[in-house]
């Protein structure tokens, strides 16, 4: 998704809210990591369904802030969010301190989960329906259709590989595009032409863009 101007920083709430977030998250991923080994790719993929539809079902009841926290277990623990983060990065990795890195990964999930908490948000009749399932040794292929209230539907593409027990999203594409490629062409592109910094504060930019009902 093409990058959009903001003109805050991450607010003072945001940070608060995450921050005081942390421990509850971090026993919600462990549960969520351990009751996720054994899944097939197929339920994997039905898990993330079934709570991006609760975070839609919640809607202006939960606010973002309680789509947040109802996503941010399930897309921690079965997306490869490390590795994707890696990837994005491209060559500008390696140059990264070892903080940087911590950080910058920090940043790449709850930008990963604020996208989606911003973008599920509420309930139309939408139905998830899983359409394909294709497994090669530890790569598999699941295809969920989002059907809408009109009738419409859209194609969500997962890739996924088998690592650490469980099968972990590695890459999503959406009508034939790629999300972790064209994610790593505009972070390469920030990278090269900002800097590390620039870098962050887009992404900061981004989180207060997505969370700006906490304000209002």
């Amino acid at each position: 998704m093409p990058w959009k101007p903001a003109a805050r920083l991450l607010s003072l709430a945001v940070l608060l809210a995450v921050l005081a977030a942390l421990p509850i998250q971090a026993a919600w991923a462990a549960q969520t990591a351990a009751q996720a080994k054994g899944l097939s790719p197929a339920e994997t993929i039905e898990r993330l369904d079934r709570t991006l539809l609760s975070a839609m079902r919640g809607g202006e009841k939960l606010g973002f802030e309680g789509r947040y926290k109802l996503l941010f277990p399930v897309i921690d623990t079965i997306f490869a969010d490390r590795f994707m983060a890696r990837f994005s990065a491209g060559r500008f990795w390696r140059d990264f301190s070892d903080k940087q890195k911590r950080q910058y990964s920090e940043a790449y999930l709850d930008w990963s989960v604020s996208a989606y908490a911003e973008r599920f948000d509420s309930y139309n009749g939408q139905q998830f329906d899983i359409t394909k399932v294709d497994t090669q040794g530890d790569q598999a292929t699941v295809v969920s259709t989002l059907t809408r209230s009109d009738g419409k539907t859209v194609d969500f593409t997962y890739k996924l590989r088998a690592q650490e027990g469980r099968w972990l999203i590695v890459d999503i594409i959406v009508r034939d595009v790629s999300q972790l490629a064209m994610t790593r062409s505009q972070f390469t592109s920030i990278l090269g032409r900002e800097g590390f910094d620039a870098l962050m504060t887009k992404l900061a930019q981004k989180m207060q863009v997505y969370s700006e009902e906490l304000s209002s």
